[in-house]
């Protein structure tokens, strides 16, 4: 009898496309329960035995796919994932599609963006959810939103279990994520009142998200951005929000560059942003913006 353990490891191998076993761009995760009931997927290195939270686009700590399954067959990590950077020469695009298996059926939406991309397809690690990986690159701009997260910078988890009828490779698909990305995920509207005439922009959104990443608050930054970790803030996700704001504010001033990086972290809760929070009738996001524009 096999163990779950090996189980993923020959999912992996057989569904994760070949071509791409050779690169040295994969990490562990292990499992760790969030605020909101999920799992969420920390990478990891794995030293003495012991399991120390990463930064994923810290280069010196990716393995090759090989070396990161004998990880998990030994039972150091719950899973392995792959780094997608942008600023890698062959950059991938992970289309992230939650809640859209429903009793082992694709809804028409999701198998709409499917078959428009026509690369590589798995089924997430809930069981509920897609991951398509295609090669490409995304404009500036939110990259979260009408339940699809488009992810080129940060950490893709995979399980190898390949979407029946889809294709086992990688394609390359940039004219098409872009249309995506217009569609399902374009700029938000909203600038906060008395600030439309912001100042012109230093840096891009990749930028700012580059130079933070490359930053003395890495770390810091990478668990608000990327995870949405609360630990730090006691549970408390409006001090984190907070947090991870003054770290972009350091980088851009610009309010409506704020918002969609705001929007495009881990830590983004449309409902929560739209909810009146003052007696000006401002909303939560608004009043948060404004707050940390005012120091």
């Amino acid at each position: 009898m096999t163990t779950p353990h090996q189980d993923a490891v020959a999912c992996l191998l057989a569904g994760w496309p070949l071509t791409h076993h050779g690169q040295r761009r994969y990490l562990g995760y292990q499992l760790v329960q969030r605020t909101s009931g999920r799992l969420g997927k920390v990478p990891v290195r794995v030293s003495g035995g012991r399991t120390y939270p990463v930064d994923p686009l810290a280069g010196h700590h990716h393995l090759l796919f090989s070396e990161a399954l004998e990880l998990l067959t030994a039972g150091h990590v719950d899973g392995v994932g792959i780094a997608l950077s942008e600023a890698d020469p062959k950059s991938l695009v992970a289309v992230d599609l939650d809640d859209v298996v429903m009793d082992g059926q694709i809804t028409d939406e999701a198998r709409a963006i499917v078959d428009q991309l026509d690369s590589y397809t798995e089924i997430s690690c809930s069981g509920r959810g897609l991951h398509i990986v295609a090669a490409g690159s995304l404009p500036a701009g939110r990259r979260r939103g009408n339940g699809v997260e488009l992810i080129s910078s940060g950490f893709l988890a995979l399980t190898g279990t390949r979407l029946v009828s889809t294709r086992l490779a990688v394609m390359s698909r940039g004219a098409e994520l872009v249309a995506l990305q217009a569609r399902l995920v374009a700029p938000a509207s909203w600038v906060p009142r008395d600030r439309a005439q912001s100042q012109p922009l230093p840096l891009n959104d990749r930028d700012v998200v580059y130079s933070l990443r490359r930053g003395r608050v890495a770390s810091q930054f990478s668990s608000l951005f990327d995870h949405g970790d609360l630990s730090a803030y006691a549970g408390d996700h409006s001090r984190a929000d907070l947090a991870l704001l003054r770290l972009l504010s350091g980088h851009t001033r610009d309010p409506a560059q704020l918002q969609r990086l705001w929007a495009a972290s881990a830590l983004y809760r449309p409902e929560r942003w739209r909810r009146r929070a003052t007696h000006d009738g401002r909303t939560y996001a608004e009043a948060t913006l404004d707050l940390i524009l005012s120091t």
